[in-house]
């Protein structure tokens, strides 16, 4: 069984440059989580605005993927070949 999401008509955050690479989105209660692999961030999204909520630095250079699972972030790191994990802000 697949799944998809189109998310057409989300504002982009005005942060966001044509440089942001994006790779990784999963909704959590509403809002929209996406991995920026250009700058090592997780970022928190308000879909109906663009508003950008919160945003994850994360230590590994190429975030690459992303899921949530029982309140933590896992994602894969292209460069290391890491899998790794971050809780989820509240």
């Amino acid at each position: 069984k697949h799944f998809c999401m189109c998310y057409r008509g989300v504002k982009k955050p005005e942060s966001w440059t044509t440089t942001s690479k994006l790779h990784g989105l999963f909704m959590d209660n509403g809002n929209m989580w996406l991995a920026d692999t250009q700058k090592c961030q997780i970022h928190k999204i308000n879909p109906d605005n663009g508003e950008v909520l919160d945003e994850i630095h994360i230590s590994e250079p190429e975030i690459h993927g992303m899921t949530l699972h029982e309140g933590n972030i896992w994602f894969c790191c292209a460069e290391t070949r890491k899998v790794c994990t971050v809780p989820l802000p509240n």
